[in-house]
């Protein structure tokens, strides 16, 4: 799967992750870029600064996807569930840990 990560923000740094999935930078800001594999991604200040990852979608289950501001414990999430998956969300609180470091 392709994610297109965008930082809107004018003066903020993001770390964005994925639990248990590691994410594959192939372009930013538009411009390809020699491939990576990351667990988590930093998205720095430039405003309108954009990130393509490509997961690989082989680990059912459900999973957060989450932003952290740096310096902060705000964090936004969205949840992905695999077709199939059953089970309970992470809570709210949960931090994936792939935001540490």
């Amino acid at each position: 799967m392709r994610l297109r990560f965008i930082n809107a923000a004018s003066a903020t740094i993001f770390r964005v992750a994925l639990a248990g999935h590691r994410m594959m930078v192939t372009h930013t800001d538009g411009q390809p870029v020699e491939p990576r594999e990351v667990d988590a991604l930093r998205m720095g200040m430039g405003m309108g600064e954009r990130y393509h990852v490509l997961v690989w979608a082989n680990f059912p289950g459900i999973w957060q996807l989450a932003a952290q501001a740096e310096g902060t414990t705000k964090m936004v999430r969205a949840i992905f569930r695999y077709e199939g998956s059953r089970g309970t969300l992470p809570p709210a609180v949960y931090r994936p840990p792939e935001l540490t470091g």
